[in-house]
C-alpha cells in the first residue's frame, strides 16, 4: 500500500499538480456585442448616436460592418469616446474620434481601441426626403 500512494504521489509531481509557478499565463479574449445586425434609420442631414455609450474595459480591436441594402446611402460612420458627444453632442472634431470614415453603400472595418467608455454615431448625407436605412453589427475584441 505504502509503494501505491508512493507512486501516486511520484505521479501527481511529475504531472504538475500544485501551484508552485511555471508557465506564463494564459490570455483569453472575449468578443463583446454592442449591435448584431441591428436596423437603423437616419434621416437625412441627421447626426445621431446610434450606439452608445458602451464600456470597453480592457485594449484590443472593434470591428463594425455596415449593411446597406440600396447601395446607395452616404454615411459618416464615427466611434468617439462617450466623453466628447455627452459634451459636445455632433460637435465633436476629428481629432477626437477613435474611428470616422464616409462611404456609400456597405462597409465594414476593424480598428484597434483602449479602455474607454464609446459611442457609435452616425450621419446620413442623403438628400432631403432619402433616409439612410441600414444594418450595424459593432463588437469588441479584448
Amino acid at each position: 500500500m505504502k509503494a501505491v500512494v508512493l507512486a501516486v504521489a511520484a505521479l501527481l509531481g511529475a504531472a504538475g499538480c500544485g501551484s508552485s509557478g511555471g508557465g506564463g499565463p494564459h490570455l483569453t479574449e472575449t468578443t463583446y456585442s454592442y449591435a448584431a445586425n441591428q436596423q437603423i434609420t437616419v434621416a437625412p442631414g441627421d447626426c445621431t448616436l446610434v450606439v452608445g455609450p458602451v464600456s470597453v474595459n480592457g485594449s484590443g480591436s472593434m470591428y463594425y460592418q455596415v449593411n446597406d441594402p440600396s447601395g446607395t446611402d452616404a454615411l459618416t460612420l464615427v466611434v468617439l469616446p462617450h466623453s466628447f458627444f455627452y459634451y459636445e453632442s455632433c460637435a465633436f472634431t476629428s481629432d477626437q474620434t477613435l474611428y470616422d470614415a464616409s462611404f456609400v453603400g456597405s462597409k465594414s472595418d476593424r480598428f484597434d481601441m483602449t479602455a474607454d467608455s464609446y459611442d457609435l454615431v452616425v450621419t446620413c448625407g442623403n438628400p432631403a426626403g432619402g433616409s439612410c436605412v441600414f444594418t450595424l453589427t459593432w463588437n469588441a475584441t479584448y
